[in-house]
């Protein structure tokens, strides 16, 4: 972002990260006002002040704006601040969060100390400095795959001067079939269901992912040789587990008693954790000595997740 002193205005672009058809992606841009504290005398940041106040009968707010209504796939938000206190109207109340709203047109109050001043490089000189930004929340969700682009203005209602302008892209992405029809036939079926078993994916998003789906299909067909014919060994195990983003994760096995006098008979026992990803790993629980005639190894593994 620049700033243009002859024009008295910020200029700028604001790149939201790509993301699925039909998922949403948000972006927020926090504005601060550099002050100096009459107090201290030192220059400090905090929420923006007007110039005006709104004892001279004009309303010093700033609207944000778009230039054009298209495309309306890029907008503006806002949460529902009366979320779950009974007094939200026409907005399904969603259990883990309040409910976003969806504005054309969102005005922010300045802020205003009747005792300010303005030095001559017009700084506002106050004591009232309060430590917050102004945040504004933009959004994007398309159905189709495309790019997109939208100019945002802010404006001062006091002096109908521009602010800022800020032009905002976007980039909705789509299923890629070429990888879909690639991978089924190599046999390394991705499906675009499943893909909030992927690390990076949320688990409680209700569509899939395409961007982190064409990502893994893609992986897949570099690494199915690693992991489809070892599959029963460490090495196929190791490799699906990073195929999967889960890297941190460590195992134990299990062993089964298979001596018939033994009043453990049938049971198992895990072997020590196992960190698979170390380069000093450890495969074989030096605690117990195998083969023996009690244990016997199975196929059985636990993944262990350690929280803290």
């Amino acid at each position: 972002m620049k700033y243009d002193s002859t024009a008295d205005k910020w200029t700028g672009d604001i790149f939201l990260p790509q993301v699925s058809t039909d998922l949403f992606e948000v972006g927020q841009l926090f504005i601060l006002q550099k002050m100096i504290n009459t107090t201290s005398n030192t220059f400090m940041f905090g929420y923006p002040h007007g110039y005006i106040g709104q004892d001279t009968g004009n309303d010093c707010d700033w609207d944000f704006s778009w230039v054009t209504t298209q495309p309306d796939k890029i907008f503006l938000f806002q949460f529902d601040k009366n979320f779950n206190t009974g007094t939200q109207s026409a907005l399904v109340q969603e259990p883990d969060g309040p409910p976003l709203v969806k504005i054309d047109k969102l005005t922010a109050p300045l802020e205003y100390d009747n005792s300010q001043t303005t030095d001559a490089d017009g700084y506002i000189v106050t004591d009232k400095i309060n430590s917050e930004a102004l945040q504004v929340n933009i959004a994007f969700s398309s159905g189709e795959e495309n790019t997109y682009k939208r100019t945002l203005v802010i404006t001062d209602e006091c002096t109908n001067t521009i602010v800022a302008e800020f032009t905002v892209y976007a980039e909705s992405i789509e299923e890629d079939e070429r990888l879909r029809v690639m991978t089924q036939n190599m046999g390394y079926n991705v499906i675009a269901s499943d893909s909030t078993v992927f690390r990076d994916t949320n688990l409680k998003e209700a569509l899939p992912d395409y961007v982190e789906i064409n990502l893994k299909r893609k992986e897949i067909m570099l690494e199915g040789s690693n992991i489809y014919p070892f599959i029963g060994s460490y090495k196929g195990l190791i490799n699906a587990i990073k195929f999967f983003g889960y890297n941190n994760l460590k195992l134990k096995e299990f062993w089964k008693n298979v001596n018939a006098n033994s009043p453990q008979f049938g049971k198992y026992i895990q072997s020590n954790t196992v960190d698979l990803f170390s380069p000093t790993v450890q495969f074989d629980d030096k605690s117990i000595t195998l083969p023996n005639k009690n244990f016997r190894k199975t196929s059985m593994f636990s993944l262990i997740y350690r929280i803290n």
